[in-house]
């Protein structure tokens, strides 16, 4: 190893490490980047796929068709921790529903694959090295990221995608299977003791792009929730095939106006159905 190539290495170890150390400055404690408000007993928690796919602002006769006002609790790529950290707190507050996003549970964050496609193998080893770092620290001192991010202030999808996939993108990077279930059976069972609906959910996707899920997990993404993630008899709305391009803005599949009112009207429905079995 030459002299040059020794320091570029450490220069991108130093680097790592002092930003793992500033994102773990400005963690803050759940508690204190969320309260629900007593008059909102609807809570959604996911990632920015649920941001573009719920609407933020109140919506006629409420989100669930019962009039009963709702908030959305979202972190881009939201990781696994973050969404039962978030799920425990809404629990906390007293929220009467919660809609819980899937997609942290299927899969690794799909910023690897970004790096990996644009960035020297070396370099895109180290990232991997330090999203690991950081995931499992957060995990292990109950943190999540800091922002207090709604999605009031997350941007409002309009324009329709072409079709045309831009970069070559691997989503399902990592399966995470099984790891979880657990976690969410018994966050499932401290809600059901409590009379609190959970409901699990996972935003439609375009065709390419739930053709390389399925090719990652070997299997299509909602038979994997299903069989690996889900607890046994959980309620869940999974959108069971691919949605038109015109209905998504992008090619990572944030759906548009368009495309958010088609999943209002399911996800309304949807909820009717399960409240009639119940």
């Amino acid at each position: 190893m030459t002299p040059r190539i020794f320091a570029s290495v450490w220069t991108v170890v130093l680097l790592l490490t002092v930003g793992s150390i500033m994102m773990i400055w400005n963690w803050q404690h759940v508690t204190e980047l969320h309260t629900l408000e007593a008059e909102t007993p609807i809570v959604v928690i996911g990632s920015s796929l649920s941001a573009a796919a719920i609407p933020q602002d109140e919506v006629q006769d409420g989100l669930l068709g019962d009039n009963r006002r709702h908030v959305v609790w979202f972190f881009p790529a939201i990781s696994a921790s973050q969404t039962m950290a978030l799920g425990r707190k809404a629990i906390e507050d007293g929220a009467r529903v919660i809609l819980i996003e899937l997609n942290a549970f299927a899969y690794s964050h799909p910023r690897r694959v970004i790096r990996q496609d644009y960035l020297p193998g070396w370099v895109a080893a180290l990232g991997d090295w330090s999203d690991d770092f950081t995931e499992h620290l957060r995990a292990t001192i109950s943190l999540a990221a800091d922002g207090n991010r709604t999605a009031f202030d997350y941007p409002e999808f309009r324009d329709s995608w072409d079709g045309v996939m831009r970069w070559q993108r691997n989503t399902a990077l990592r399966p995470s299977g099984s790891e979880y279930t657990e976690d969410l059976a018994s966050l499932t069972n401290v809600a059901a003791r409590q009379n609190i609906d959970v409901v699990f959910f996972e935003p439609p996707r375009h065709r390419q792009l739930l053709h390389e899920i399925a090719q990652e997990l070997e299997m299509p993404l909602h038979r994997y929730l299903r069989t690996h993630v889900m607890p046994p008899n959980a309620t869940a709305m999974l959108v069971s095939a691919a949605w038109p391009d015109a209905l998504f803005a992008d090619e990572a599949a944030h759906l548009n106006l368009s495309g958010q009112a088609r999943f209002l009207a399911e996800l309304r429905h949807s909820w009717r159905q399960s409240a009639s079995k119940r």
